[in-house]
């Protein structure tokens, strides 16, 4: 196909007239048989003053940025087919001043993930894409085999699936495995994060996977990152996680106190209520497990801990109308924080929360006894008895 045709209305519509002179960043673009009707776009999330200009030589696709930066920008390309709304493409890469890059994908379509060249940094990335589509493909694998084993096995009107003599052990042992894949893919991911802190994808990465590392990990990292790279939007981002200090066993809760309002807009503090232990779950209501726990568990850990135990939710949801509804959804008899800071805001990076739901129990003296992260069947009585005992 020939792309220039593709490309004439985009280059008319969205011009790019650069102020400080000549272009100094190219990407040129290879891709084989892709339909006509697909349409490109090269942009970037962190700063929209960035516009492309495009130049069309023969059938590829030739972009040129004036960077103003010093530090790395994150592109991403997309290209979408009007026609056929499964046909599409996305991906993101990092590039900058002075810097001339390729994207190629050399299997028909969109079928292959294409392989990017020219920045010093290209080739950690592709390892670090490589390790994740590793993993990707295994846990979707084995989530399909476990999928395949359920159907038959029907909910009971609690919610929860009972698993015959022959299946039960068989998801068990998927279970397993997806465990350990978590486990073995964590150890590669830090692995690879701890060797290159001068990769603008580890910056990234490690300014939300902070909490899978010790402070000092966190700080060994952080000294060896490019000071042009700790100006990028996630090299701040990683800044303000290791000038915080995240709660950990035995801090205080008045020095983490959590403040907002409740579902009645009324102001509402974690320090505020009384009975000897404090269970404070994050969520948001796009999280399939905190919707499960709230559905088969809370209800019953609210029931048999009464007196005992408090369970607040705090929201980590930016916008108040989805803290309502997964308080709806959820039927909550519980108070909830809500205070619009979101999954990037203070609270989740002084508690270091970067997965849902994620749980922190207080003692009776009010400091942090407990932390645990995820939700199964009668996970929250397992991790709760050892602390309370009934």
């Amino acid at each position: 196909m020939k792309l220039s045709a593709l490309m004439a209305g985009a280059l008319m519509c969205v011009p790019f007239l650069s102020r400080a002179g000549e272009p100094n960043y190219t990407l040129d673009v290879k891709m084989k048989n892709i339909p006509d009707s697909v349409v490109f776009t090269l942009g970037c999330d962190d700063d929209p003053k960035y516009k492309q200009k495009v130049a069309i030589i023969g059938d590829s696709l030739h972009f040129e940025l004036d960077i103003r930066e010093d530090f790395p920008i994150e592109f991403y390309l997309t290209a979408r087919n009007p026609q056929n709304k499964q046909d599409r493409f996305i991906t993101s890469f990092y590039g900058g001043r002075n810097i001339s890059q390729k994207l190629n994908n050399v299997a028909d379509g969109f079928a292959a993930a294409p392989k990017i060249t020219g920045a010093p940094w290209d080739e950690a990335t592709a390892e670090w894409q490589r390790i994740y589509r590793d993993y990707s493909d295994t846990m979707k694998a084995l989530r399909e085999e476990r999928e395949r084993l359920m159907p038959q096995n029907q909910a009971d009107r609690d919610g929860v699936v009972r698993l015959d003599s022959v299946t039960g052990p068989k998801v068990s042992e998927i279970g397993r495995k997806l465990q350990a894949c978590g486990k073995e893919f964590d150890e590669a991911m830090k692995q690879w994060l701890m060797s290159h802190p001068d990769v603008p994808e580890a910056v990234s990465l490690m300014s939300w996977r902070y909490a899978k590392f010790s402070r000092e990990e966190l700080e060994a990292f952080g000294a060896k990152v490019p000071p042009a790279m700790m100006e990028m939007p996630a090299g701040k981002m990683l800044k303000k996680r290791l000038d915080t200090k995240i709660i950990a066993v035995g801090d205080k809760l008045e020095d983490y106190d959590l403040v907002g309002v409740d579902t009645d807009s009324v102001a509402i503090r974690l320090s505020q209520f009384t009975t000897p232990y404090i269970l404070v779950d994050f969520n948001s209501l796009g999280c399939g497990a905190c919707r499960m726990a709230a559905k088969q568990e809370i209800p019953k850990i609210i029931e048999e801990y009464a007196g005992e135990l408090t369970f607040v939710s705090y929201s980590v949801d930016e916008e108040r109308k989805r803290m309502l509804r997964a308080h709806e959804i959820d039927k909550a008899t519980w108070p909830t924080i809500w205070n619009g800071s979101g999954s990037q805001g203070m609270d989740c990076i002084k508690y270091g929360v970067t997965s849902y739901p994620t749980f922190f129990l207080f003692g009776p003296d009010r400091t942090l006894i407990d932390t645990f992260v995820g939700w199964g069947p009668k996970y929250l009585s397992g991790k709760i008895s050892p602390h309370i005992g009934h």
